[in-house]
C-alpha cells in the first residue's frame, strides 16, 4: 500500500492496485489560507528539486 502514514491500516486482499498506480503519478500539494509565503517557497523549491 502506498503511503507511509497508512502502513498500520489493514489492506484488502490483493492490495489496492488502483491506489498504488495513482500514487506513482499524482501529487498532492498543500493548499490552505494559512500557508505562508515561506511555506509556499519551500513547496516550490521541493517541486523544482524533484523535477530535476
Amino acid at each position: 500500500m502506498s503511503g507511509v502514514g497508512y502502513r498500520d491500516y489493514p489492506v484488502a486482499p490483493g492490495g489496492l492496485p488502483v491506489t498504488d498506480a495513482k500514487a506513482d503519478v499524482v501529487i498532492s500539494l498543500p493548499m490552505h489560507p494559512d500557508l505562508t509565503e515561506e511555506d509556499q517557497d519551500r513547496v516550490i523549491d521541493a517541486i523544482r528539486a524533484w523535477k530535476r
